[in-house]
């Protein structure tokens, strides 16, 4: 059984907290903000974060210490218009979704509106695992400058503008600083607490941040799925857990 509750994040994360969803924050984190939910990962917790284009967030040099950084960019995607769609409503196809357990047995086109890039570190910080979760399509871009163009009615992709397939979701995962030493015995051994931290490159995503305008593309799409893979995996816990929605 779920329950969720909301939490000001200069209060820290509650005690109780088996995951942090940060859903489009409206105005940037103070640094005693993000150095408190670095406290909480840093202890194995999870968390979610799912950010608007264009958005400052605050949570840059966080989502850095785990290789992962946000572009400036709003996706368009060509292939949309094929689904009567509108082109800043990128189509992650059903190939489009990288091996892991939240993805292992997905396998479902899916829209996300207004949504923007991930860059992905090559080489991620030492003990940090990091992969793409979903990626767009090769008709797809990163425009970096799409409220001028979208205003004369013609999209097109410029020299400074990023090609597809672009990372829109990713995932981190790094051994807990705070881990239990390991007992003596011959018994097995407990799974050791991680990190888990998942990355969204848009917040309209139904399961996490309940927005009934993007519902017609993502329920009809798999979304639902999905989700429920998604949030299982930052839970990782059996029982009673508390899903804490930060305000911001």
């Amino acid at each position: 059984q779920t329950r969720v509750e909301s939490f000001s994040p200069g209060m820290g994360v509650p005690d109780a907290c088996a995951a942090v969803v940060v859903a489009g924050p409206r105005r940037p984190w103070l640094p005693a903000e993000v150095e408190k939910l670095q406290a909480y990962l840093d202890g194995g917790g999870s968390a979610a974060i799912l950010l608007d284009p264009g958005a400052d967030s605050g949570l840059e040099p966080l989502l850095g210490r785990y290789g992962i950084s946000v572009s400036r960019d709003l996706i368009v995607d060509r292939v949309s218009a094929l689904f009567g769609g509108k082109p800043d409503i990128p189509m992650v196809p059903a190939d489009g979704y990288e091996s892991h357990p939240i993805t292992k047995s997905f396998r479902y086109q899916t829209f996300f509106p207004l949504a923007t890039s991930l860059d992905l570190a090559a080489e991620p910080p030492a003990g940090v695992s990091l992969q793409a979760l979903a990626r767009t399509t090769p008709l797809s871009w990163g425009e970096k400058d799409y409220e001028k163009e979208a205003l004369t009615g013609t999209l097109r992709m410029d020299p400074g503008d990023r090609p597809g397939p672009l990372d829109l979701a990713a995932v981190a995962t790094r051994p807990a600083e705070a881990a239990s030493p390991e007992p003596a015995s011959d018994s097995p051994k407990p799974a050791k607490p991680e990190t888990r931290l998942v990355v969204f490159g848009e917040r309209y995503w139904n399961g996490l941040c309940q927005d009934h305008s993007a519902d017609d593309y993502e329920d009809g799409a798999g979304g639902g799925e999905f989700a429920s893979a998604f949030e299982s995996f930052l839970r990782n816990v059996v029982g009673n857990v508390i899903e804490s929605r930060a305000l911001h």
